[in-house]
This record gives C-alpha cells, structure tokens and sequence, in this order.
C-alpha cells in the first residue's frame, strides 16, 4: 500500500477514514472519536483537510496491538 490505510483514497472525495467519519456522522453519531497510533500525525494531517468533524485519541502503545491501554 506504500502509506497508512486510512490515508488512501476510495474516490474522488474520500479516504478510507473520511468514509467512515462520514457514514458514522450522516447516521447520526455526533461525537466520532478516531483512535490512531502508527503515523498518527499523517493521518490526522490527511484527514484535516476533509472539513468533517471527529476527535482524535493517540494509542502511543500500538505496537502492542489494537486493544492496549496505559496502564492505571
């Protein structure tokens, strides 16, 4: 894929992440919340150029996997 899969484009106005922010907001969900860790700023930087509206969250623990946390 050469990049992160959020970043790549499935049309001519959508990324495969402004797709999902988008269908989430147009069924209703108001507050989206994206959680990214590897290439965190490419993607937030790509996605900011969508206008959409969405919270973004870093896991810095990715490489352990999608479900990590810090620990309390």
């Amino acid at each position: 894929m050469g990049r992160a899969k959020a970043t790549l484009p499935l049309d001519a106005t959508d990324t495969f992440l402004t797709r999902i922010v988008r269908t989430f907001l147009e069924a209703g969900v108001d507050d989206v919340v994206v959680v990214v860790g590897h290439e965190a700023d490419a993607i937030v930087s790509s996605f900011s150029a969508s206008g959409l509206p969405a919270r973004f969250i870093v896991n810095h623990d990715y490489d352990r996997g999608q479900w990590t946390r810090k620990s309390a």
